[in-house]
C-alpha cells in the first residue's frame, strides 16, 4: 500500500513547503516547517470554529460501517466496518522532530482498495485552505504530470473550506491505473488534513457499487473544532 501512497505523500509534503499564496513554488529557498506549528490550537480555536464541516451524510453502504475520529484536529470520517486500519508516522524533517500521522484503511479482499487519512503540520501563516493556492493551482500539483505517467484530474470543487478532487493516475508503465478521490482541509495553522479513497480503474469500472464507496468515504468527513 505504500508503494501507491508515495509519489501521494511526497506531492503533499512539498505542499506544506510552499510560502502561503505562492502558487505551490518549489525552490531551495522556501522556508521550513516551524516546530511550533504543533502547539497552535488553543490560539487558533476561535478561527477553526469557521472549518466546521456539515452533518455527515448518509453513506452508500448502509449501517455496516466503522467510524475513525482524531481527536486533536477534530476530523472523522466512515469506511466499511469490513476494511482493517493500520497506524503510522513518516518523519517530514527528522532535524526538528516532525512526523505526518498516517492512517490507513485496507479492503481485506482488495489491498489496492483502500483509504487513508494523513496529517501534516503546517506554519501559522498558513489560515485557509487557499493558502495552498487556488484550486486548480493544487489540482495540477497533486495529479503529476512526467514521463511514463499516465494522470487526468476528473473533476474538482471547492466546498465549506475544502477542496476536492477526482482524479486518475498510473505512475508506471507497469502499474495500473488508479482511481483517486481526495479530499484536502486546513486546521488553520496548524494541520493539513487529507483523506484520499482508491482503487484500480478496472475494479472501478467492472464494480458500480464501488464508485458509491468511495465517494462515500470522502463525503462522511467532517472537521469540527476539537473540544
Amino acid at each position: 500500500e505504500m508503494r501507491n501512497m508515495s509519489w501521494w505523500i511526497l506531492a503533499a509534503w512539498c505542499l506544506c513547503q510552499a510560502p502561503p499564496g505562492t502558487g505551490l513554488r518549489m525552490s531551495s529557498g522556501l522556508t521550513p516547517l516551524k516546530g511550533s506549528a504543533l502547539s497552535r490550537r488553543q490560539a487558533l480555536a476561535s478561527s477553526m470554529a469557521s472549518l466546521a464541516a456539515l452533518s455527515c451524510p448518509p453513506v452508500a453502504w448502509g449501517a455496516d460501517v466503522q467510524s475513525y475520529t482524531d481527536k486533536a484536529t477534530g476530523s472523522e470520517f466512515q469506511v466499511p466496518s469490513s476494511w482493517t486500519r493500520s497506524d503510522s508516522s513518516l518523519a517530514t524533517d527528522p532535524g526538528m522532530g516532525l512526523d505526518r500521522k498516517l492512517v490507513l484503511f485496507v479492503d481485506p479482499d482488495d489491498q489496492d482498495t483502500n483509504a487513508f487519512i494523513a496529517f501534516t503540520p503546517v506554519r501559522g501563516d498558513y489560515t485557509a485552505i487557499s493558502s495552498f493556492g487556488t484550486l486548480e493551482t493544487v489540482g495540477r500539483f497533486i495529479v503529476p504530470q512526467g514521463p511514463g505517467i499516465e494522470s487526468a484530474l476528473l473533476s474538482s470543487k471547492v466546498g465549506a473550506g475544502k477542496y476536492y478532487f477526482d482524479y486518475q493516475i498510473k505512475p508506471d508503465p507497469n502499474e495500473p491505473m488508479r482511481r483517486l478521490k481526495t479530499v484536502f482541509a486546513l486546521v488553520p495553522g496548524d494541520t493539513l488534513v487529507t483523506l484520499t479513497s482508491q482503487t484500480t480503474q478496472a475494479r472501478y469500472d467492472q464494480e458500480s457499487r464501488l464508485e458509491g464507496v468511495l465517494q462515500s468515504v470522502i463525503e462522511s468527513f467532517s472537521l469540527k473544532p476539537p473540544v
